[in-house]
């Protein structure tokens, strides 16, 4: 997990205590994968599981260690909860084992995505991308065009292609309107869409004039002694996992937020966010004195209309086979004309960049396929 745990009265957990409790956590996750079956109770949440099996390997632990070991389970399920992308509670047990990791460690970009971005980008021909160029609607009533209605800063506007790739998050295709497709889309695809878990994950960055910790020490993760599973909204906090320094920025901190608690975030002013970020900073360090920083920037992913969220989970709800639902294409005379892709679409990878990066893949080839299918007859 790193850096430093604190509790709630200003201490920090010893660090051994700390290490064998993560290392307890990071089996009862992995066990996860073994314990699901066909027989699994589809309606079996991760949260409720994860809770019972880790009460049961910390009992062993000494009477006097409990109370800090019942913290650092709280903050260690919210560290699963946001790499999940929302409450565990609404986390489906019995497909937990769909998600895969990559083998290796994972890569911290110097300069953010942005420098992807931009080598993707550089190999396109000119007046490929169109920016401020909002979608309103796409028609794929024949098999010769596929025309994508748009508004732009100067007005209205169509393209028209022979195929569509559809790569917006589930959190649109949710909230888009039933006449975004016409003809709309199947009633099979419409209730895949409103199966499938889509939760938010917020960044709140805060930058002070100085950084107050030293260098390497200002990864810092708060241990509740309750967590908050019933008004996420009055005690939003609660959810926030910690703060972890930033590369190549020594004077800012990142903290995660996850679920109900991220989306009520969204409401709140920036000076409202702050005051109450550097008021738990202060309390978990025990040092009243942290000077407020100066800057705040956050992330607002369920406002967003180009997102309405973060990334897809498998809930209660839904199956493998609403995301193959999902990503399926629509026909017409056999010609795949609008096409699906995007992290919510990957069987394995749902909820990763690599995930969204291989579904695009997939969809290209699936049209190279057609095209070399349509020349040898």
């Amino acid at each position: 997990m790193g850096g430093c745990v604190y509790t709630e009265d200003g201490r920090r957990i010893d660090q051994s205590l700390t290490d064998r409790v993560w290392k307890i956590f990071r089996e009862v996750e992995k066990e996860l994968e073994d314990i699901v079956s066909d027989n699994t109770d589809p309606s079996a949440d991760v949260g409720r599981y994860m809770e019972d099996r880790l009460q049961e390997r910390l009992g062993q632990f000494a009477p006097d260690q409990q109370s800090d070991i019942r913290a650092l389970l709280n903050c260690m399920l919210n560290y699963l909860s946001f790499h999940s992308g929302e409450d565990l509670e609404k986390v489906s047990l019995k497909y937990i084992d769909c998600y895969r990791e990559i083998d290796g460690k994972n890569v911290i970009l110097p300069n953010g995505f942005r420098s992807i971005i931009d080598v993707i980008a550089q190999d396109l021909p000119p007046n490929t991308l169109r920016f401020n160029t909002k979608v309103e609607k796409i028609s794929y009533l024949n098999t010769k065009t596929v025309t994508v209605s748009c508004q732009t800063p100067s007005g209205k506007r169509t393209f028209e292609a022979n195929h569509a790739i559809v790569t917006c998050s589930v959190g649109v295709l949710k909230s888009c309107p039933s006449d975004m497709f016409e003809p709309p889309l199947p009633t099979k695809k419409v209730k895949s869409i409103d199966a499938i878990g889509y939760g938010t994950v917020n960044k709140i960055f805060l930058k002070w004039k100085e950084p107050f910790w030293q260098r390497g020490e200002g990864r810092m993760k708060f241990a509740w002694k309750t967590r908050n599973t019933t008004s996420r909204t009055s005690q939003w906090y609660k959810s926030l996992f910690g703060f972890d320094e930033i590369l190549n920025n020594d004077c800012t901190l990142c903290g995660w937020i996850h679920g109900k608690a991220a989306e009520h975030l969204e409401a709140l002013t920036d000076q409202e966010v702050m005051t109450q970020c550097v008021t738990l900073i202060r309390q978990f360090r025990g040092d009243p004195k942290i000077p407020a920083p100066t800057e705040i920037l956050r992330s607002a992913w369920q406002t967003n209309e180009f997102t309405r969220g973060s990334y897809s989970f498998l809930s209660q709800m839904s199956s493998p086979e609403d995301i193959a639902c999902i990503g399926e294409p629509l026909y017409v005379e056999e010609a795949p004309v609008v096409l699906f892709a995007g992290e919510a679409t990957h069987p394995h990878f749902f909820s990763t960049t690599h995930g969204a990066r291989e579904s695009g893949i997939r969809e290209a080839e699936r049209l190279e396929n057609f095209y070399q299918k349509q020349l040898r007859h």
